[in-house]
């Protein structure tokens, strides 16, 4: 009876032994395939990821060649600040040319596409278009000049004492976005200076470890992202 009994448990024993590698081995292939699904799911993560990089990396490149072709074609366009408001728009053409004179640039009315002043609460800006790109060119690298007028040139001009005239290359908007950018980089201290020419926006960076006072064009929002990171561009509050 006894051997009967230790024969019932030994086989007991066995098939229980035997379920439980049959389980284990099940286990072991379920752990493999739940792996490969997961190593899957990585790799269509990534793709996804990859493509989604490929397409703001393009879409980035189509934005900045949309800008920097519409500041191309402002390059023959320039803008006056600090032209009284009180002149009309029949003296205003006369005015940009007296200013301009002040500059050392001689020009006559014939050298104008158009002047008017900007609506809104920008009346006190003047754009000027030229035809030829050269004299606007030359008046913006002369622009310095008006920095201290005297008092022939103030009464030519028809200012005050205390007021400037200012001289300042036409931005297209997104680039006027990225000028407004920097300017409030400047204010805080996060780069050490910024100014256009031809058309291009430059900062200057502060003296750290992306380069002593390295200058950095900037022709697109991705570009200050890249620099500083999207969270602290976007904290910026317009200055």
């Amino acid at each position: 009876m006894a051997d009967e009994k230790e024969k019932r448990t030994k086989e007991l024993n066995k098939k229980k032994k035997e379920e439980l590698v049959d389980l284990l081995i099940k286990s072991e292939d379920l752990e493999t395939r739940l792996n490969e699904k997961i190593e899957n799911l990585y790799k269509l993560f990534e793709e996804k990821l990859n493509t989604k990089r490929v397409f703001e990396s393009r879409l980035i490149e189509v934005e900045r060649n949309i800008s920097l072709n519409n500041q191309y074609e402002r390059r023959d366009t320039i803008e006056i600040v600090g032209i009284p408001d009180n002149i009309p728009q029949k003296d205003l053409e006369k005015s940009v040319v007296d200013v301009f004179s002040v500059a050392g640039v001689e020009v006559v009315p014939r050298d104008f596409q158009a002047v008017h002043r900007l609506k809104g609460k920008n009346q006190n800006t003047v754009i000027a278009k030229l035809t030829n790109r050269k004299d606007a060119q030359a008046i913006i690298y002369n622009r310095k000049k008006l920095r201290n007028l005297s008092d022939e040139d103030r009464v030519k001009l028809h200012v005050s004492e205390d007021s400037k005239i200012y001289i300042n290359e036409s931005l297209c908007g997104p680039f006027r976005y990225l000028l407004g950018k920097s300017n409030a980089m400047f204010k805080k201290k996060m780069i050490s200076g910024f100014w256009t020419a031809n058309g291009c926006l430059k900062i200057k960076l502060n003296n750290d470890d992306k380069g002593e006072g390295a200058i950095a064009p900037i022709s697109h929002i991705a570009d200050l992202y890249y620099l500083f990171g999207k969270d602290q561009i976007d904290g910026l509050k317009k200055v």
